[in-house]
C-alpha cells in the first residue's frame, strides 16, 4: 500500500492499514503588532514545521501588500522547524492594516501556508475619518462636512491650511486642542445655473451636472519633519445637479 505525503501506520495481518496525512504547517499564522508610529519596520518570525518523512523546500512567498519582504532558509528537514522572518516597512501605510504572506512549497501536493501581520499604524498627522471631503448639493442648498486632524507626535505643532483653488466651497481650520487636535469645516456655496456637462436621461428637458475639484494643502511648521511627510493633501470635490429651465 502507498500513501503520498503520509505516515503509514501498519496493523497486525488482517487489520486495516491506516494512512495519516503529514503536512507542513505553522503553529502561529497571525501576528498582531499592536499600534506603531508610521515608518516603523515590523519584523516577526513565524515557525514552519515539517511533519512529513521527506525534506520540503520553500519555493517562495507571495505578498498582499507593498513593502513586505521575507528572509528564510529554503530547506526544511523531516520533523524539524524552520523560521521565516516577515518584514514590513510602514512608511506608506496608515490606520488599521493587514498584510498576508503566502508560503509556497516545491512539492505542489503541499498546501500553501498563509501568514498574516496586522495592527494599527499611526501617521504623524491623522485625518479622520479619511483625507477627503465630498460635497453634493442641489442648487441653492448649503452643505457642510467636517474632518478631524490628530497630532500623534507627542508635542504641539502648528498646522496651516491653504484655500481651495475653485470658488464653489470654503474651508476653515479650527484648533480644538492647542497644537494637538484640529477640525476642518468645508462648506458649499450657492452656484449660479450653468451648463457644464450634459447627461442623457429620461427627463423631458436637458439635465446638467456642475462639478469641481480642488486640493487643500496641510502643512506643519516644524522644519525637522521630512519633506516626504511634510504635508498632506485633502481632495475636496463638489457636485451639483442643475436642471435646465
Amino acid at each position: 500500500m502507498f500513501c503520498s505525503n503520509a505516515v503509514v501506520l501498519t496493523e497486525p495481518p488482517g487489520m486495516l492499514c491506516l494512512c495519516v496525512s503529514a503536512q507542513v504547517e505553522s503553529p502561529e499564522t497571525v501576528y498582531d503588532f499592536g499600534t506603531v508610529p508610521q515608518g516603523t519596520k515590523i519584523v516577526h518570525r513565524f515557525s514552519i514545521h515539517n511533519s512529513t518523512p521527506v525534506p520540503v523546500t520553500v519555493q517562495g512567498l507571495e505578498f498582499s501588500m507593498a513593502g513586505m519582504t521575507a528572509r528564510f532558509g529554503a530547506l526544511i528537514a523531516p520533523g524539524l522547524d524552520r523560521s521565516i522572518a516577515i518584514e514590513w516597512g510602514t512608511s506608506h501605510v496608515a490606520s488599521e492594516i493587514e498584510g498576508q504572506a503566502i508560503v509556497h512549497f516545491g512539492d505542489t501536493s503541499q498546501a500553501p501556508v498563509t501568514l498574516r501581520l496586522k495592527g494599527v499604524v499611526q501617521p504623524p498627522l491623522e485625518i479622520l475619518p479619511f483625507p477627503a471631503i465630498f460635497l453634493s448639493a442641489f442648487q441653492g442648498e448649503d452643505v457642510e462636512r467636517r474632518l478631524k486632524i490628530i497630532n500623534h507626535q507627542g508635542q504641539p505643532t502648528v498646522v496651516s491650511l491653504s484655500q481651495p483653488s475653485i470658488k464653489h466651497f470654503t474651508a476653515t481650520l479650527k484648533e480644538l486642542e492647542r497644537g494637538m487636535t484640529y477640525e476642518i469645516l468645508a462648506q458649499s456655496q450657492q452656484m449660479q445655473r450653468a451648463k457644464i456637462l450634459r447627461f442623457a436621461n429620461c427627463r423631458p428637458k436637458p439635465f446638467w451636472l456642475k462639478s469641481g475639484m480642488a486640493c487643500l494643502r496641510l502643512q506643519r511648521s516644524d522644519q525637522t519633519w521630512k519633506p516626504s511627510n511634510s504635508d498632506r493633501t485633502l481632495r475636496m470635490a463638489i457636485v451639483r445637479p442643475i436642471a435646465s429651465m
